[in-house]
């Protein structure tokens, strides 16, 4: 609610007490704006406090929270060479882990498209090595979709936990409280 709305609404809810009180009361919150300020109650509460109490009272005052986050990067700049180590490795694995994931499905796959025509190819010249590659290419094919989705389930998970963890590492730098739904 904007500076002007909030006097309005005050200036309506006032409209039963005494033009000097009213002035005084717009007056009060105006300057209160001007410095910077923003009340907690609404016009009409603060309206309320105003005719039985007969003086405005001022809102708390925002709480302004001290900052760690120079203290936070000072250390991090300091300890670099120790935690740099563990984070390229971390970063490693991950990219590993990424990468079997994918591969795996990819590789059952292509290994089952040339067992069948590998198979066909065969079949003609010596039909039971030809009827074995068929088999194998049924049974890397049939891999391959059994495990298609635990591995795209991997890789969806790795990426949700690696941001979540970034997510948490920069409101922790900046010295936030965050809430996650889950």
């Amino acid at each position: 609610m904007t500076e002007q709305e909030y006097l309005s609404r005050l200036e309506r809810a006032l409209k039963d007490a005494p033009e000097e009180d009213r002035n005084e009361a717009i007056a009060f919150y105006r300057s209160y704006f001007q410095e910077g300020g923003t009340p907690v109650d609404t016009p009409e509460e603060a309206a309320e406090r105003l005719l039985h109490d007969g003086k405005p009272t001022p809102p708390a005052p925002p709480i302004q929270k001290k900052s760690n986050f120079g203290w936070k990067l000072t250390v991090l700049i300091l300890t670099f060479p120790f935690w740099i180590g563990f984070l390229a490795t971390w970063f490693a694995l991950l990219v590993t882990a990424w990468v079997v994931l994918i591969v795996v499905p990819v590789a059952l796959a292509a290994g089952a498209v040339t067992s069948l025509f590998a198979g066909i190819l065969y079949f003609s010249v010596y039909y039971p090595i030809g009827l074995q590659g068929i088999g194998w290419a049924l049974a890397a094919a049939g891999l391959a979709l059994l495990c298609w989705k635990p591995c795209l389930l991997g890789i969806v998970g790795l990426w949700k936990v690696h941001t979540s963890l970034g997510r948490k590492f920069c409101h922790w730098m900046k010295g936030e409280e965050l809430h996650e739904t889950a």
